[in-house]
């Protein structure tokens, strides 16, 4: 067959391009969608007479149909290809995340078409999410992990010169949390662990960040808040919340909660001092009787190295 004479009409053209298994689309001048393939179709949730002659703005929000209008600008004039990473939202109202790649094609009469093609990476992007929130969070209690804490932390101090001294830390440990393992078992003192993370965020506000650091120990950062009243009364209502009996399998289990709240104003070293403060206020918690808060006081290292 000669090459000159080898001709498509549309139907065949719309035949081939159907057997493609991607979205695929081709737009006019104005961005209005000529020619979609079956899985665009799919895609969309529309009939191929659903979508000719409309624009993106007829089916997507109209702040996602101003950025894929902008890229099918640049792709029109400039001639450029376009790969873009975008937000998508289906006809059933779900966001996913989309690869769109166009480039442009011009027709022998001097028009200018874009063709463009989709890939649907949400599944991915949702799985490198995972990976980060796993990477960062307790595996128990879903609450941040040591290295999140950590971050955050020092970000925390960071902030307390501009934020008017407003950080504070708190350390927290489970009174009585061995005796749980020993008599019930570690599943229960795992169930315990959730039982007293879902407490702590119950009782924390937006400005709070609330972490378990291992075992039965967790922390609170506070980031913006009224100091030290803010961290007083956290602590406070923390000892009076977990002191509350919890139970495991129908049996009730009793602990209770020794704090030691630490400012950032009184750490001037970073947020490894803030920490050691912290610290230094949980002992002298548990050595004040356990159930209780302590906050830091340049005595407690006196103390402590006695």
């Amino acid at each position: 067959m000669r090459r000159d004479t080898f001709l498509l009409d549309v139907e065949t053209l719309r035949g081939i391009i159907d057997a493609v298994p991607h979205p695929i689309f081709v737009k006019d001048g104005e961005s209005r969608f000529v020619i979609v393939n079956a899985a665009m179709c799919d895609f969309m949730g529309r009939r191929f007479d659903e979508l000719v002659g409309k624009l993106d703005q007829d089916f997507v929000p109209a702040e996602q149909a101003a950025i894929y209008r902008e890229n099918d600008r640049r792709v029109l004039s400039g001639g450029e290809i376009n790969e873009n990473e975008e937000p998508f939202t289906t006809s059933v109202g779900d966001l996913r995340t989309i690869v769109t790649r166009k480039s442009r094609f011009v027709l022998a009469s001097g028009e200018p078409l874009l063709i463009g093609c989709i890939t649907d990476i949400s599944d991915f992007r949702r799985a490198e999410a995972a990976i980060r929130h796993n990477a960062e969070h307790d595996y128990l209690t879903g609450l941040a992990n040591r290295s999140l804490f950590r971050r955050r932390l020092d970000a925390a101090f960071a902030e307390a010169p501009r934020a008017g001294d407003s950080a504070a830390l708190l350390l927290l440990d489970l009174d009585g949390f061995k005796g749980v393992n020993d008599l019930l078992g570690h599943e229960a003192g795992d169930n315990i662990l959730v039982q007293t993370a879902h407490a702590l965020t119950d009782l924390l506000g937006n400005t709070d960040d609330v972490a378990r650091l291992g075992g039965d120990e967790f922390a609170i950062v506070q980031r913006a808040a009224p100091q030290p009243a803010s961290a007083v009364a956290v602590a406070s209502a923390v000892v009076r919340r977990l002191v509350q009996p919890m139970y495991y399998d129908r049996k009730q289990v009793a602990i209770s909660a020794s704090i030691g709240v630490a400012f950032a104003k009184d750490s001037d070293s970073g947020g490894e001092a803030l920490l050691r403060n912290a610290d230094l206020a949980l002992y002298a918690a548990k050595r004040g009787g356990r159930n209780c808060f302590k906050v830091y006081e340049p005595g407690m290292r006196q103390i402590a190295a006695a």
